[in-house]
């Protein structure tokens, strides 16, 4: 005993690292699994490829976070990458998996994913609860605005999308939301060559199939009323 307390003061390190640890490789191991746990890092980073729309690195980012911690929204994320990737079944299970890990409550990441996957499948009935309840989220809340101009442009429902979108005109239009819904109104106002300007920014060849027969009907509008 006196022989190991000895060894244990002249050269603690030594004896920590190749007795509890055995070997360098072990040490590293250690380290990297116990001070500097690796589920933060994988959803750190998850987050990072979904924010620059890399959905199948995303998605197997936070599937690995999960393996060493199945935090909610961690699971959450998964299925939303899932669910945007297509595999909607898959996805919408694992965001209700993620709401039952919460004890019934849903994140408004999810929130507002999950109606931005109705809005673009046309289904505005299911879309527009989540829509409503992630713009309570200051995060959410200009692109739930633009998403419901959008519909209430769809349905011809103009001074209802410029109350809507009164806060904002002197945000540059960037988006085909922001596109459609703007050259929608100034057409109605009887700007035919301001709204004409607007679509023409966006080519129909690039637009997703959701986008392109809205700015094709609008085109198509615009030329009408220019034709007169």
């Amino acid at each position: 005993m006196a022989e190991v307390v000895g060894v244990i003061r002249k050269k603690p390190a030594k004896l920590f690292v190749h007795g509890v640890f055995g070997d360098r490789n072990r040490i590293g191991h250690w380290i990297l699994f116990n001070l500097f746990k690796p589920e933060p890092a994988l959803f750190y980073y998850g987050t990072k490829a979904f924010n620059s729309g890399n959905l199948g690195s995303a998605c197997f980012l936070f599937d690995k976070s999960s393996e060493y911690w199945m935090s909610a929204d961690a699971v959450g994320k998964e299925g939303v990458c899932l669910l945007l990737s297509g595999k909607v079944d898959n996805g919408l299970r694992l965001i209700e998996q993620a709401k039952i890990l919460r004890k019934g409550q849903s994140s408004t990441f999810e929130e507002f994913y999950e109606g931005l996957y109705y809005f673009f499948a046309e289904q505005s009935d299911k879309a527009i609860p989540f829509l409503e309840d992630a713009s309570a989220d200051p995060d959410y809340i200009w692109r739930v605005t633009k998403a419901f101009a959008v519909l209430y442009v769809d349905n011809h429902q103009y001074a209802n999308a410029a109350r809507l979108m009164e806060p904002y005109t002197q945000v540059e239009v960037v988006d085909e939301y922001q596109a459609y819904v703007v050259a929608s109104l100034k057409l109605f106002a009887g700007k035919k060559s301001e709204s004409k300007m607007l679509v023409d920014k966006f080519e129909s060849e690039n637009l997703m199939p959701f986008w392109k027969s809205r700015f094709d009907k609008l085109r198509a509008q615009i030329q009408n009323q220019i034709n007169r």
